[in-house]
């Protein structure tokens, strides 16, 4: 069902993602952190996808369109219909069988590709690591590099590492850039920059998981920015720590930064798409009625996440979600087309002694086209085998399943097999 939990997760991505917006623009109303939303859009989209397989499902994947009349209503039930088909099990057997294979193969090898390209990040960095020197300024311990950095390398024990250029900077440049990389350190920022890794490794397929990472990354330098600037103190030689000075270091080293970005680390100019952001978000608006505005966005958010919790989950376990085998004469059931049959063989003992007739049996033809648990309704020989070899046929047979409302199901089905000599 590896189509299924794609068109979910891509589903339940975008509510969560445009709840982790909204909760940006409510937080940055009120002037507070703006990374907690979309870290966790980000964190629920990834959780809810990787739980899917051992997830039942809470409802029929048929959904229940309300009746709306004109265009509108026309939109609704077309959608719920698209939604039904691609998200209930037939999709995994029939022609829609390649597309599984498919699919689930480019999922492997995409995921694989990016956790090797991290991989390869993370053995770089460590080579490169062990070129650079180590400096002290003041009370600070910092590695120099030859241009890697400004940023802060590692997970949970963190190392700050600059380039050998931002050390000549001017005094009040250097102070307020190391500020910067300390405040990542205290925030354990590097935790949410790998969650936002992990996420996209986990999904590489949905854009959704993309966008919301793009918006994290960027939202953690935003709050980190406003917590420099707010505990930001002027000293002795030092520049004055004013949105003045910090917007013209960050355009200072994003004129001299080389190198491509580190995915894995927070760095202090990540983007050149988010300095404008990040420069404009120094001089903020004062809005009116703010708290109203985060009530309002906290409330749509609220919306969307349970949006997204109620939407129905693919049925990729469908013959767990029913209290089947249904039996023949059931509303709305469909029974097993034969695929394959296999004609029972006889034993010698019953040929000698000249046995024929028939057997009639019952068993189970499950969603994946077998039949099991067969039992022998009327008997033909006990005693030369005849029975047991029709039983052994029958395992042999292959149907297409059965089907209740579109979705395959264990239905109770009665084989006869015959025994005729010529």
């Amino acid at each position: 069902m590896t189509v299924a939990i794609v068109m979910y997760s891509a589903a339940i991505g975008m509510l969560f993602a445009f709840a982790g917006l909204a909760l940006e623009h409510g937080a940055a109303w009120v002037r507070q952190p703006r990374r907690w939303g979309w870290a966790a859009a980000l964190v629920a989209t990834m959780g809810l996808t990787l739980w899917l397989p051992w997830r039942p499902p809470l409802i029929s994947s048929q959904v229940a369109v309300p009746a709306i009349v004109g265009p509108l209503g026309t939109f609704t039930q077309t959608v719920g219909r698209w939604w039904s088909m691609g998200t209930t099990p037939a999709m995994a057997s029939g022609p829609a069988f390649g597309l599984q294979a498919v699919v689930t193969l480019a999922w492997a090898l995409a995921s694989t590709a990016l956790l090797v390209l991290h991989g390869l990040g993370v053995l770089s960095l460590r080579r490169q690591r062990a070129q650079w020197s180590t400096a002290v300024l003041g009370k600070r311990r910092m590695l120099v590099s030859d241009g890697v950095g400004p940023a802060v390398i590692g997970f949970w024990s963190t190392d700050i590492v600059v380039p050998e250029w931002a050390l000549r900077l001017e005094p009040g440049h250097v102070e307020l850039l190391l500020r910067h990389e300390e405040a990542h350190q205290r925030a354990r920022d590097p935790v949410l920059s790998h969650v936002a890794e992990v996420a996209t490794v986990a999904m590489p397929w949905n854009p959704a998981a993309w966008w919301m990472r793009a918006r994290l990354r960027a939202a953690i330098e935003l709050d980190c920015d406003a917590r420099v600037l707010a505990a930001s103190q002027p000293y002795a030689g030092a520049l004055p720590a004013n949105p003045e000075t910090y917007a013209d270091l960050l355009l200072t080293v994003a004129a001299r930064r080389r190198g491509r970005l580190m995915p894995l680390v927070p760095a202090l100019i990540e983007r050149a798409s988010v300095l404008k952001r990040r420069i404009l978000a120094m001089h903020p608006i004062n809005y009116r009625l703010p708290r109203t505005r985060l009530l309002t966005a906290a409330l749509l958010a609220t919306v969307l996440f349970s949006a997204a919790l109620m939407l129905p989950v693919p049925s990729v376990h469908a013959q767990k979600a029913n209290d089947g085998p249904f039996k023949p004469g059931t509303p709305g059931l469909k029974n097993p087309v034969v695929l394959k049959s296999v004609h029972p063989t006889y034993t010698e003992a019953a040929m000698k002694a000249k046995i024929e007739g028939s057997v009639s049996m019952e068993g189970v033809v499950t969603v994946d086209g077998t039949f099991e648990d067969g039992r022998i309704t009327k008997s033909l020989d006990t005693v030369y085998g005849l029975d047991e070899q029709a039983l052994k046929a029958a395992k042999l047979w292959l149907f297409g399943p059965g089907t209740l409302d579109g979705k395959p199901v264990p239905v109770v089905v009665t084989l006869e097999m015959t025994f005729t000599l010529r």
